[in-house]
């Protein structure tokens, strides 16, 4: 989260950043609490909200979202509070020819 929040800049950075977001947080209660607390959510949506034409880092940034939010009604509200709603309805409007991104 840091990385991402100090290289706003560097794509590859920003996807990698949500991939790891993504695996660290799945199927992990404690590692939830503890990214959406060192601000996971708000870097995702950052992200998202910089780079709204790049597959890829739309594609990990939707899974880290949904990772981060199954069974965390804080992460929830999060993703509800920081645009990430609108966000990934952006991904849906945007990435309609690319299946992967959309299922995610």
């Amino acid at each position: 989260v840091d990385a991402m929040r100090k290289h706003p800049g560097h794509v590859e950075l920003q996807e990698h950043g949500c991939w790891g977001i993504s695996n660290l947080t799945n199927g992990s209660t404690n590692n939830k609490l503890l990214a959406g607390a060192a601000g996971a959510v708000t870097a995702v949506v950052e992200a998202m909200n910089r780079y709204p034409e790049i597959a890829n880092v739309q594609l990990q940034a939707c899974r880290a979202l949904n990772h981060l939010s199954v069974g965390s009604k804080s992460n929830q509200a999060s993703v509800a509070s920081d645009g990430g709603i609108q966000a990934i309805v952006q991904v849906l409007q945007k990435h309609t020819k690319e299946p992967e991104v959309i299922v995610s």
